[in-house]
């Protein structure tokens, strides 16, 4: 297992501790000055980071493992794939998925760390869903943070569900998001709050369940 820069940090979910390999915050502030250089389009590394929503997510499947419980699961915009690893303890198999490359060695190394060997490390942008990855279960934390993707997202979802495939969302308490998540709400089978408290700060994340 080659190294990658950061750290590992450790959380736990009851009696679980899942380890998780974080990138050097600093070093990705540099690499991302460098490359905006470079090309001013280059997307903000969100993904080098554990939110309050992965978090959230990823304790919420631990408290219900029934949703994942010998299930195919698929993680869209993993990030650093905290919720695939609390998952990949009971499921089948887990897909977990970015659509930067750059977050899937990390997740793959964290993978190692934790010895699951039933988990994929896919590159998947939600714009072009592979077919072959056909879950059970769909698992998505703080995905609707860029107003210009949620026509998108909207549609991903709804070809999801239409295949009568649940979704479980996390998703912070933003403003912006209202609408977003106002129009999965006809598809809601179950919805949560949860308050996490990281880095000094607390953050309402919500949980929904949305299934036809």
């Amino acid at each position: 297992m080659k190294d990658l820069p950061g750290k590992t940090r450790e959380f736990r979910f009851g009696d679980r501790v899942v380890k998780i390999q974080v990138p050097a915050q600093p070093e990705i502030r540099e690499q991302f000055r460098q490359q905006v250089e470079k090309d001013a389009q280059t997307p903000f590394p969100y993904w080098a980071k554990i939110w309050p929503s992965a978090i959230a997510l990823a304790g919420f499947i631990e408290a219900n493992p029934e949703y994942v419980k010998d299930r195919r699961v698929l993680e869209l915009a993993a990030g650093l794939a905290l919720p695939s690893l609390v998952a990949a303890d009971k499921a089948r198999e887990v897909i977990a998925s970015d659509y930067l490359a750059e977050a899937l060695d990390y997740i793959r190394h964290s993978a190692i760390l934790n010895r699951y060997t039933n988990c994929k490390i896919m590159l998947i942008n939600w714009h072009a869903i592979p077919p072959e990855t056909d879950p059970d279960l769909v698992i998505m934390s703080d995905v609707n943070y860029e107003t210009g993707e949620f026509e998108q997202l909207i549609k991903v979802i709804h070809a999801f569900l239409e295949k009568h495939i649940k979704i479980i969302l996390s998703t912070p308490q933003r403003l912006v998001a209202k609408e977003f998540i106002a129009a999965l709400l006809p598809y809601c089978i179950y919805q949560e709050t949860v308050m996490i408290e990281e880095e000094g700060n607390s953050t309402a994340v919500s949980i929904l369940v949305l299934g036809t």
